[in-house]
């Protein structure tokens, strides 16, 4: 059964037009007003949840970016991913990918037309294959491949702290993970041994987000045994799926393990 599933898709461009900041809340509406002509009631307590089990990229694809927005060119191709963290959000992304080809849709300003949607793994993933894995390395490189914060007491964290980024994946992990992690791994712990960042504004309709995009490097101390090593590396993995920090599901957050 698949657990886990990272769906790619993709529509052109039908009429030009503007997208605000990466789109992630286009895309979020636009998800939630699709899916819940399948399932209303599903979909609604998905909508009500704190913790939500998918993760939204930004839209992508050839435009000019002025004043916070992308604007869109007719007859362009763009992307965005849908990462699906359990059973229920999978089983609704398939049902929605059998009738995206040719639906019409929009987004801000600009009119699209369905294309294709394609999955990362063919057989979907299961909990279980990410946490089996070679020996685990006790120093793991992320790269933070869309604007990515934490949000504390009305504040927002723009470095990727260790027990902000591991703790933010370890959190989603057990939401919907029938594997449950331990939770004695001190993450304040790790060392940072070498980060390259930037930060970065997003605009949203009445706000903005700053954001750091980049890569950053984690080293576990020596005194720390191989068991912590492995889930260091099992939530790394799980970062492509699952995203770090504050407005997964609109597009912030992306995240991988490199190298």
């Amino acid at each position: 059964m698949t657990e886990l599933q990272k769906y790619t898709f993709t529509a052109a461009c039908r009429r030009a037009g503007a997208v605000r900041g990466l789109g992630g809340a286009e895309l979020h509406g636009l998800l939630f007003s699709l899916l819940r002509d399948f399932e209303p009631a599903l979909v609604t307590e998905i909508h009500e949840a704190a913790d939500k089990p998918f993760a939204l990229s930004p839209l992508t694809g050839p435009g000019r970016r002025e004043k916070g927005s992308l604007h869109c060119e007719t007859e362009k191709q763009y992307r965005f991913t849908l990462s699906c963290l359990n059973t229920e959000m999978c089983a609704l992304a398939d049902r929605l990918a059998g009738y995206w080809p040719g639906m019409a849709v929009r987004l801000g300003t600009a009119e699209f037309r369905g294309e294709t949607v394609t999955g990362s793994c063919p057989d979907g993933l299961t909990y279980q294959d990410i946490l089996t894995g070679p020996r685990p390395p006790r120093e793991i490189t992320i790269a933070f491949r869309s604007p990515t914060s934490f949000r504390q007491l009305g504040t927002q964290i723009v470095f990727p702290l260790p027990e902000r980024v591991f703790g933010s994946l370890r959190q989603r992990w057990n939401s919907f993970s029938p594997v449950q992690l331990h939770t004695d791994t001190d993450f304040g712990d790790l060392l940072v041994s070498r980060y390259e960042l930037r930060t970065e504004m997003v605009a949203f309709d009445r706000y903005s987000i700053v954001g750091f995009t980049g890569r950053c490097s984690y080293r576990l101390p020596l005194r720390y045994p191989d068991f912590h090593a492995g889930q260091l590396q099992t939530l790394a993995r799980y970062a492509s799926l699952a995203g770090v920090g504050y407005k997964v599901t609109m597009g912030l957050g992306q995240a991988e393990m490199i190298g």
